[in-house]
C-alpha cells in the first residue's frame, strides 16, 4: 500500500474522483439517469441489487470490524476520512454490483470494457487514499460477484412469486422487509455495543483529522436502508400494475426528464434533510426513514408518473 501511494501526489485528484464513482451519491446519479433516460428494467434491477448489497455490506463490516489502514498504521497516509469498518470494501463491492449488473444488462462489448475499468479503478483508488487493506477490496469485489450470481440465478422465481401478490400485500410485505432491516440492524448493533476502538487506533485518526471520530455503527444507517427498501419496493409495485416507465427516445426530452427528476431527488433528499433533525434519536430516526422512503419512492415511480402527466416519457 505504501508502494502504491508513494506513485506520486499528482494521482491524489484523480483517485478521488474514481473514488467518488463508487459513492452512494454518484450510485443514485447514475441509478436515475438509467431508470428515467435509458432502460427502466436495467434501472431497477441496478436499484434493488444495490440495495441488497448495502445492507448486507452494513453487516459484514460489523461481522469482521477490521481497521482502516491509517488507523492502524502512521506510515499510510490518510488522504480521506471514513468511520466505519474497513471489510468488505463497500466502494469495492457496490461497483462490483452496480457496474456489473449494467455491463450483464446491455451486454455490450464496450460497456462491458468501462464497468471492469470503473470496478479496478474504485478498488485502487481505496488503496491509494489509505482507507482499505488490499485484502478489504478483493473481498468488496468477490462478496459483489456473489450477490451478482444469486440475484441472476434467484431474480425470475422471486419477482413471478412478488408479482403473484396483490398490490395491498406487496405494500404489506414491503413495510414487514423494511421493518426487519430496522430491527435486525438493531439487534446488530446492540451485540456491537460494548466495543471501544482501541486508544492507538483513534490517536491515529485524530492525528490525521482532528476533529474525525471511528463510529462504526451509527443507528441511522439501518433508517436510511430500510425507507429506501420500503420506497423502492411499494414504487416498483405499483410502476407494475399501472405500466412500465419507458424512457422517451429524443435527447431534448431525456435531458428534461432527467433534470426533473433530479429536482424531485434534491426536494426530498437535501431539502426536507436541511428541515428534519439529524441527531441520534429515535425522532430524528423516523424524519429519515420517512425522508429516504420519499426519496426511492420518487424515483422507481412518482417521478415516471409525473413524465407521463407531463406527456415527456414514451407512450
Amino acid at each position: 500500500m505504501i508502494l502504491i501511494q508513494n506513485l506520486g501526489a499528482w494521482l491524489a485528484s484523480p483517485m478521488h474522483f474514481f473514488s467518488f464513482l463508487g459513492t452512494e451519491d454518484f450510485f443514485l446519479l447514475i441509478l436515475s439517469a438509467l431508470y428515467w433516460c435509458v432502460d427502466s428494467a436495467i434501472g431497477l434491477r441496478v436499484a434493488l441489487t444495490l440495495l441488497i448489497s448495502n445492507t448486507l455490506n452494513g453487516y459484514l463490516k460489523l461481522a469482521f470490524r477490521g481497521a482502516r489502514p491509517y488507523w492502524f498504521d502512521t506510515s499510510i497516509k490518510a488522504l480521506s476520512h471514513e468511520s466505519a469498518f474497513g471489510i468488505p470494501s463497500g466502494h469495492a463491492q457496490n461497483s462490483m454490483v452496480v457496474l456489473g449488473t449494467i455491463a450483464l444488462g446491455f451486454r455490450r462489448k464496450w460497456v462491458t470494457i468501462l464497468c471492469c475499468l470503473a470496478i479496478f479503478l474504485v478498488g485502487f483508488s481505496r488503496l491509494y487514499l489509505g482507507v482499505h487493506w488490499i485484502s478489504d477490496v478483493l473481498a468488496g469485489w468477490i462478496i459483489g460477484l456473489i450477490i451478482l450470481w444469486v440475484v441472476a440465478k434467484l431474480e425470475k422465481p422471486v419477482v413471478t412469486w412478488w408479482i403473484s401478490k396483490s398490490l395491498i400485500i406487496q405494500i404489506l410485505l414491503s413495510f414487514i422487509i423494511s421493518f426487519a432491516i430496522i430491527l435486525i440492524g438493531f439487534l446488530w448493533q446492540s451485540s456491537f455495543s460494548g466495543w471501544q476502538a482501541p486508544a492507538a487506533w483513534q490517536q491515529n485518526v485524530t492525528a490525521a483529522f482532528p476533529s474525525a471520530l471511528i463510529n462504526p455503527a451509527p443507528p441511522s444507517g439501518s433508517y436510511t436502508l430500510a425507507g429506501l427498501w420500503l420506497g423502492m419496493l411499494i414504487g416498483a409495485s405499483m410502476i407494475h400494475r399501472f405500466g412500465r416507465h419507458q424512457p422517451p427516445s429524443e435527447l431534448g426530452r431525456k435531458i428534461l426528464v432527467y433534470v426533473i427528476g433530479l429536482i424531485g431527488v434534491m426536494a426530498f433528499w437535501y431539502g426536507l434533510g436541511s428541515i428534519f433533525p439529524r441527531s441520534e434519536d429515535l425522532i430524528s430516526h423516523g424524519f429519515r426513514y420517512f425522508r429516504y422512503a420519499l426519496v426511492g419512492f420518487w424515483i422507481i415511480a412518482l417521478a415516471p408518473l409525473t413524465f407521463r402527466k407531463l406527456k415527456i416519457s414514451a407512450q
